[in-house]
């Protein structure tokens, strides 16, 4: 059997960021490719005190690497398969080696780590970078002149979003860059099943999942919830007010919220997919702050013909609140795209 090494943020606490390692891992064996995800753990990856700007971050950090273990487990990670730099130059069995997809290239999350772009893989070994997202911040021209060297050993190379495929291919004028779904896209979302807490919820509630502290977007969901009467439930960054915290719960938890939701209010570009594949009663709220974050959902939505659910102030969450979305025309959409997302990793691994 051919062995594919899968590397990408796989330590994060972060649903977006496990769920589309678990999503591109599902993919690729589905294709009959053995896969092993690369448990890199950089200095700046661990959950320390220095690490984090609080304590209470810390503290968090923590509890969550705890109740991630079940999700870490399906990946394949434990604490024996944690990985140095050093550890990474003995990575020299695979046939395919993929990097991607969640800003994966970001230079604010990677602190421009070459080990990102495959530097340490054996040197005839065909790189594939998959969905690779830069979350719209350009590298610095002192690390790109060592990046542009590793990026032009890819095989096959696609982006997430049109800011990487416009980079890449204007750094190197020969190298087609196709736009891919994101890895969580790939499949439906009952494919999340082995994932998802089975609990059911007897009462009807407002989801949060903010990806970041937004003033903005916590008046816009308190108002949510002065015109329904419904209890907010948040699950991401602390949120002030809510009716009921779970925050700290695992990806389990956070799928089963998303489908059973009411009405789903975020600004995360997971939390908008997740929505989107659970056929939810969703609204995004763009940052007003970190516009370079609102491409990845807005060019989704866009594509989707779903632009209407975007927020900016309260009348727009009083019109959304009018719209239902027609999921049948949406997947009709949606389904293109992952076929020929799926054809682009069966040309690379044929």
């Amino acid at each position: 059997m051919r062995k594919a090494y899968l590397l990408a943020f796989q330590r994060a606490t972060n649903y977006g960021a496990v769920l589309q390692i678990f999503a591109l891992k599902t993919v690729l064996e589905s294709m009959g490719l053995e896969v092993v995800v690369i448990d890199y753990v950089p200095d700046w990856m661990r959950a320390t005190v220095k690490n984090q700007p609080t304590i209470l971050s810390y503290i968090k950090r923590k509890v969550m690497n705890f109740t991630f273990l079940p999700i870490f487990r399906m990946l394949g990670l434990s604490s024996k398969t944690k990985l140095t730099r050093e550890g990474l130059k003995r990575i020299i069995d695979g046939d395919y080696y993929f990097v991607g997809s969640d800003q994966v290239w970001n230079p604010r999350i990677m602190k421009e780590d070459l080990s990102y772009f495959l530097d340490f893989v054996p040197s005839d070994a065909l790189r594939i970078g998959y969905a690779v997202s830069m979350g719209g911040v350009a590298l610095s021209k002192e690390f790109c002149t060592k990046a542009i060297l590793e990026i032009e050993k890819f095989k096959y190379l696609s982006g997430r979003e049109a800011f990487v495929c416009d980079f890449v291919e204007k750094n190197f004028p020969v190298m087609k860059v196709p736009k891919v779904l994101d890895p969580t896209l790939l499949l439906d979302f009952e494919d999340y099943s082995i994932v998802k807490a089975k609990r059911q919820f007897t009462y009807e509630y407002i989801l949060v999942y903010s990806a970041m502290h937004d003033s903005h977007f916590v008046k816009l969901a308190f108002h949510l919830r002065e015109i329904t009467g419904l209890k907010i439930v948040n699950v991401g960054h602390y949120f002030s007010g809510a009716d009921i915290q779970e925050s700290f719960k695992g990806p389990e938890n956070w799928l089963n919220r998303i489908e059973q939701a009411s009405f789903f209010i975020t600004n995360s570009f997971h939390g908008t997919v997740f929505s989107i594949l659970s056929r939810g009663n969703f609204m995004v709220v763009p940052s007003q702050t970190n516009l370079h974050l609102n491409g990845r959902f807005e060019e989704l939505l866009e594509s989707l013909d779903l632009s209407q659910r975007l927020v900016y102030n309260k009348h727009d969450v009083d019109r959304v609140l009018l719209l239902d979305v027609d999921y049948d025309v949406v997947n009709e959409k949606l389904a293109r795209f992952r076929e020929s997302s799926k054809q682009f990793i069966r040309n690379a691994v044929s």
